[in-house]
């Protein structure tokens, strides 16, 4: 019973907070609203203040231009109103020509014997001028900060370097020549992103090619990720370089791959080619040997491998100095760790995860 008037105890406790909360809620919800109600109304005082005040001030206006009309007269009042035209058709005449505007477009309203319509009519005329020769300046800004950005890309070069604006009549004329630079500079960007994937694609091929593994393809990649599209030179000498030396392990490794299957050594292919027993061996006599034993190689892996091994193209070789560089290849290979077919399919096999038999 105690617990159960303790817990009454507690729901009714609840029950009070909850009023409470809600009171709250209510009186907040209240005050709000009058905020609310009270700010309109002072917007809609300030806004009201302020016609006022606009028609006082154009009344104001009034008044002094009657005024004046009666001091000046009629004739200094003239003489005004003809000097501001005239001030105003200048600045008119300045952007017609720097907005190239057709003679068709431009207004004739002569200075001399304007009247009040006239004067508001060339003044709305010069504002529009200036409105459109502050959007064609904005134009010109946006297309140099866009050519700007591009030659930070690709490079500035002679056909994408703008003349100076003072070579020019107009500033429509210079937007055009702004424009055309920048589509040749566009085109170019192009041009280069295009090299750039067929060079990424070419490399990718030759580590496919060359069986290089997650670490060897991340170095390469990370030493020449930097390279931007003004360095493609740089990025295409690199993978020309890849190419040599992977074109290089090709036909050495088609060699070595025969000389284990057929359980020869370097030293029997060079006896076979001495027919003048001069112990001495050509670039030609080494590819005859190739094409007579079915090793296939192409012109620039084999000269590729030739020249790493310091054989002549017209002068022949020792066969001592020969077989020091083909010692020196194979030392070579087994640091950079050029594996013939057999290993390379082994290790593929040791790098698939096992799969145990399940026992009957």
């Amino acid at each position: 019973e105690q617990a159960a008037r303790e817990r009454e105890a507690q729901e009714r406790e609840a029950m009070r907070l909850a009023e409470e909360e809600a009171r709250r809620r209510a009186e907040e919800a209240l005050r709000l609203a009058e905020e609310e109600k009270r700010r309109l109304a002072e917007e809609e005082e300030a806004r009201a203040r302020a016609e006022e005040e606009e028609r006082r001030r154009r009344e104001r206006e009034e008044e002094e231009r009657l005024r004046r009309e009666a001091e000046m007269g009629q004739a200094a009042i003239q003489a005004e109103m003809e000097a501001k035209a005239a001030v105003m058709l200048n600045k008119c005449n300045a952007l017609w020509v720097e907005l190239a505007t057709p003679l068709e477009q431009r207004i004739r309203v002569p200075a001399q014997g304007i009247d009040q319509s006239g004067l508001v009519q060339v003044e709305k005329h010069l504002q529009q001028l200036q409105s459109d020769a502050e959007t064609l300046k904005k134009e010109v800004q946006d297309a140099q900060a866009r050519l700007a950005k591009l030659n930070a890309l690709v490079g500035e070069e002679e056909d994408t370097a703008l003349p100076p604006r003072e070579n020019f009549p107009s500033m429509v004329a210079y937007l055009d020549i702004v424009n055309g630079v920048l589509q040749t500079a566009e085109k170019r960007r192009d041009e280069r992103q295009g090299q750039k994937a067929r060079l990424d694609a070419k490399m990718e091929k030759i580590m496919v090619r060359g069986g290089w593994d997650d670490a060897q393809r991340a170095n390469f990649i990370a030493e020449h990720s930097g390279l931007t599209l003004t360095d493609l030179n740089a990025l295409q000498e690199a993978i020309a370089s890849l190419e040599r030396n992977h074109s290089k392990w090709t036909v050495f490794r088609e060699l070595r791959d025969y000389l284990k299957e057929k359980r020869f050594r370097i030293v029997d292919i060079l006896s076979a080619s001495d027919d003048d027993d001069d112990k001495q061996i050509s670039r030609e006599e080494f590819r005859q040997e190739l094409r007579q034993r079915g090793i296939s190689h192409d012109t620039g892996s084999f000269n590729a491998l030739c020249d790493q091994m310091g054989i002549h193209k017209t002068q022949s070789t020792s066969f001592t100095k020969f077989l020091q560089a083909y010692k020196q290849l194979e030392k070579d290979s087994m640091k950079q760790g050029i594996e013939d077919k057999k290993g390379t399919e082994e290790n593929k096999l040791k790098r698939q995860p096992s799969v145990k038999k399940r026992g009957k």
